[in-house]
């Protein structure tokens, strides 16, 4: 087939889960199609630059053509407040308007025209709006989260008026608008069933596929040699996303205290970018260690004797969770943290809601080697048996093949 791939960011080297996903299946579907890349320039890390040319080098070896536009939302403060001033007097949600760049629309428009293209696939609700309208081949649409329920959830979690207030405003907007834009494409995919019933009830119509969140078995693979026995555990996932950003700081204020009570040389890895949020009083604090943005999370899994998931708000499946479970290090979980996943508390992971009981859960995995074990085992067997990334994309080849008859 001959595709069209559009999404919000360079995603190599992947640094979270959105963009292990979104470079997980592009380098999937490049070994089976010709892909054209079409992306957008968020200027990560402390040398943007030099990591553009590398990302870009590195796609192109994958990609038929890779096409990189900057978003004028996301370099300029101005910008920025016009757009979201904007926003608010246009039915658009703030988030959709933001990624609209009438170059890369056009580019876009070219490379239908010259290519002569099979499928256009969608990374991301927030993209919809480019190919909602246009004539042209078959589109599918990828629902990373269900957005409009994403920000209900973090508009009830905001304590600032004003923003809960804008959150709230966006949430109805992005309802309204996943439901306009719904009917004009032929297939839609959801990261998990959960969401995908969701998306129906907003949408109408069939239900979207379900490609869940997968794994590269052989990258994360387990390396239970690194470990020493001491107490560590880890958080992994950036900071600049707000529901990530409100988890950790219920762990570090809520729980952590307790775990540090009971074993005060425990230690907390936040492994992630954080950008302009307020984390730095953290670092060096109760065993606090601010690692940021790493090349590489594996010797992080590997090191900790748990892995915390302490989110309160999200949709889809955390790929946080699959990772460590192919690295065979032990998860403690919310109950949101691990939806959309086959998680069995004390079978394959731990999970808790309140303070108490996720500080308790932490506990029993710093200091009982035997649960450690059986659930380190029992998460790479999942991992093994459900969630590769070549299985992930037949899926999505199953959902351009029913946009392709809908065409």
């Amino acid at each position: 087939m001959r595709l069209l791939f559009l999404t919000t960011d360079l995603s190599y080297p992947p640094q979270d889960g959105r963009m292990l996903r979104t470079y997980n299946v592009l380098r999937e579907l490049a070994r089976r199609h010709r892909v054209h890349l079409i992306c957008f320039d968020q200027r990560h890390g402390p040398d943007p630059l030099t990591r553009r040319r590398l990302a870009e080098n590195h796609l192109r070896d994958l990609c038929e053509s890779v096409s990189v536009f900057e978003i004028p939302a996301k370099r300029s403060r101005a910008v920025l407040a016009r757009t979201a001033a904007a926003s608010l007097l246009r039915r658009e949600p703030f988030s959709t308007r933001a990624y609209w760049v009438k170059p890369a629309l056009r580019h876009l428009l070219e490379i239908e025209q010259k290519h002569r293209l099979d499928v256009i696939h969608i990374e991301n609700t927030l993209l919809g709006a480019h190919v909602a309208h246009l004539p042209g081949p078959a589109r599918v649409l990828v629902h990373l989260n269900v957005e409009s329920d994403l920000f209900r959830q973090m508009a009830t979690a905001e304590r600032n008026p004003a923003r809960r207030a804008f959150l709230r405003l966006e949430s109805l907007k992005m309802r309204a608008f996943e439901r306009r834009i719904g009917p004009s494409f032929g297939a839609h995919i959801a990261c998990s069933l959960e969401d995908a019933a969701r998306l129906q009830a907003i949408m109408g119509g069939p239900r979207p596929t379900v490609a869940p969140n997968g794994v590269d078995l052989e990258f994360f693979s387990p390396q239970r040699d690194r470990r020493d026995g001491a107490p560590r555990v880890v958080h992994v996932g950036g900071l600049n996303w707000s529901p990530n950003l409100q988890g950790v700081s219920w762990l570090i204020e809520r729980v952590w205290p307790a775990v540090r009570r009971t074993l005060p040389n425990a230690t907390l890895s936040l492994v992630g970018r954080h950008g302009s949020a307020p984390v730095s009083r953290w670092h060096g604090r109760d065993g606090i260690d601010l690692a940021g943005e790493v090349d590489d999370v594996r010797p992080f899994f590997a090191a900790a004797a748990s892995s915390v998931v302490p989110l309160h708000v999200g949709g889809g499946t955390r790929l946080k969770i699959l990772n460590a479970w192919a690295m065979g290090t032990p998860v403690v979980s919310t109950t949101k943290g691990c939806e959309g996943l086959p998680a069995r508390s004390g079978e394959n992971l731990l999970v808790a809601d309140t303070p108490t009981a996720f500080a308790d859960a932490v506990l029993r995995l710093l200091r009982e080697p035997e649960l450690r074990n059986s659930l380190s085992a029992a998460g790479r067997r999942l991992v093994e048996t459900e969630f590769g990334w070549p299985a992930v994309v037949d899926r999505i080849e199953a959902a351009y093949r029913l946009a392709m008859e809908r065409a």
